[in-house]
Order: C-alpha cells, then structure tokens, then sequence
C-alpha cells in the first residue's frame, strides 16, 4: 500500500473523523461563547457598573472581593437568556460561568435553569439522567456561584431535584468553608418549604445558630420567614425554642410577618438574653480584676518580705 493510501485512510478513519468532529464542535462552543460575550458587553453601563460594584461588595476583605461588573440590568440579562436559550450547551455554558465577569456567570448559570426547566416538561424523555447531570454540574461549580445573587437564582434546582430525595447534600454543603456553599443550602429549600416540608430547613437553620456571617444570617431568617407564610406555628416552634440565641439579622428577617405583638415578645427574648450575656462579661471581668489585683498584692508582700531578710542577713553579719 502507497503512502499516500496509508494517509488517506488514516485521515478516515472512526477515531480521526471522531476527533475532528469534536474539535469542530469545541471551536464552535468558543465561537458562541465569544458572540454571546460581545452581546452582553455591548450593554455595559460604566455609571451602573460602578454603583453594583459597591453594592455587591468587591473591595479588599468583601465577599465579592475582585468580582468584576459590565453595569447591565436583570430585564436585560433575561433577555439575552431568552434569545440565546435554544443555541448553548452544557459546554458553552461552563465556559461563561468561568468568565471573571459578573453579568456573564450570571447569563450562563440562567442558561443552566432554563436547561432544568426543559427537564420538567411532561414528555421529556431520560429526565433523571439529564436532572443529575445538571446537579453534578451545579455541585460541581459552586466556587463560580460567588455572590448571593448568582446562589439566590439558582439554588432552587436544587431544591426542586431533591423534593423526592435524600438530603444529605444540604447537609454536607451547610458544614462548608466556602460561604456560597453555606448559602445555597439554605436557599435551595425553598422548593421543599413550597411543597410544606420545613423540617430539613430548621434543622438546617439550627445548624446555622452560630454562623459568623451576615449572608448566612440573612439566608435563614428569609427562609424561617417562608415558612412562617404557610405555617406559622412550625415558625413560632423555631422562635420560642432559639430566639434568644439566634443572630440579631436572623430573628429581625425571620418575624417580617409576625404580628406585633409576638414580634415585641420574640425581640425581648433576644434583648434579655443580651443583657445576660452583658453582665455575665462584667462578671467576669470583675472577677478577673479582682484576681489581678490579689496577685498584684501577694508579689508585693513577698518582695517585702525579701527585702526584710536581705536586711536581717546584713545586720547579721556586722554584728
């Protein structure tokens, strides 16, 4: 056989065709990424840019610290979502969620629930294989789900695939470092408090009684707060068992819908409990003052003490 057949059929061969088929489909991914890119650019609004800079957070030390802004409003990020919908992939779809810019994760994370949605539609055919797909991908991604917009539009497809599901994924992301981890378990019981299944969220929430952060505080008092709108005694269980104990934004978020007059009682549990800790800490440090003072007075008398047999021994040895 002549060299020139070896090549030809080489070049024809099920692994090269194979090959070049997805060589073409990555370069195409690429292409779209960058149209889709250029379309939300186009959009940018410096002013707005600079105000949702502020707003989220990016400064040194912030939860969004570094997160870049294009200025570009919801209405319009829906839209590009809309027109787009049909043409990405899950491909293309990591790609934007990999971008530095904050507009375009959020465009391609809105891709990935419009791909959940088609996955709930009646006669979609492999619906379970396609569903965990999608939430592996989610999962597997929540680093680029950084600040609480992107987590609080997204979280639900989570929530909704985990309605007739073990939930043990929440319970292992609510135990994160990562503070978008934290949040998304908490958000992605929506679905579930909906469905009027509030356990997983107090429990949840219980977890969450000693958070350090403002996000996660504000994240469960919403949620205990849903709750309260189809179950106001489940809400009322939570508050007269942790109101005293729970983070100020928490307790506030949580009793929005509360009557007044429950609200002052809750409050009042929360106040107590603060001056208790308040004079617990000024017992404290009485306690520790007066120690420090009975030391101070001890190293004295024994440095007199010293003083009066360094005198003893000299007189001694004159005489």
């Amino acid at each position: 056989m002549s060299s020139r057949k070896r090549k030809t059929k080489a070049a024809t061969s099920p692994q090269t065709k194979k090959k070049s088929r997805s060589n073409t489909k990555a370069s195409e991914n690429v292409k779209l990424k960058k149209e889709m890119k250029k379309v939300l650019q186009s959009l940018s609004d410096p002013k707005r840019a600079a105000i949702h800079q502020r707003f989220f957070k990016t400064g040194k030390g912030e939860y969004g610290e570094g997160d870049i802004f294009y200025g570009l409003r919801m209405p319009q990020i829906h839209h590009c979502v809309k027109e787009y919908k049909d043409r990405s992939n899950m491909k293309v779809i990591q790609l934007l969620i990999e971008n530095k810019v904050h507009e375009i994760r959020m465009f391609g994370l809105l891709l990935l629930v419009e791909k959940w949605k088609e996955t709930t539609k009646k006669r979609f055919k492999n619906r379970n294989k396609k569903q965990k797909k999608i939430i592996d991908f989610y999962l597997k991604n929540t680093k680029r789900i950084n600040n609480w917009d992107l987590v609080d539009l997204t979280a639900k497809i989570l929530g909704e695939y985990l309605l007739e599901r073990p939930r043990d994924v929440l319970f292992k992301l609510v135990k994160s470092d990562l503070l978008w981890d934290r949040r998304i378990s908490i958000i992605a019981t929506h679905p579930l408090i909906k469905k009027d299944d509030y356990k997983t969220t107090t429990k949840l929430c219980e977890m969450c009684l000693n958070d350090e952060h403002d996000l996660i505080h504000k994240a469960t008092g919403w949620m205990l707060r849903e709750i309260g709108k189809r179950n106001i005694k489940v809400l009322y269980k939570f508050l007269d068992k942790y109101a005293h104990v729970m983070p100020r934004v928490m307790l506030r978020y949580s009793l929005e819908k509360v009557p007044l007059k429950k609200k002052k009682k809750y409050m009042e549990a929360k106040k107590k409990r603060a001056l208790e800790e308040e004079s617990e800490e000024s017992e404290d440090s009485e306690d520790s003052a007066e120690s420090a003072e009975e030391s101070s007075s001890d190293e004295k008398k024994k440095k007199k003490k010293k003083k009066k047999k360094k005198k003893t021994k000299k007189k001694r040895g004159k005489n």
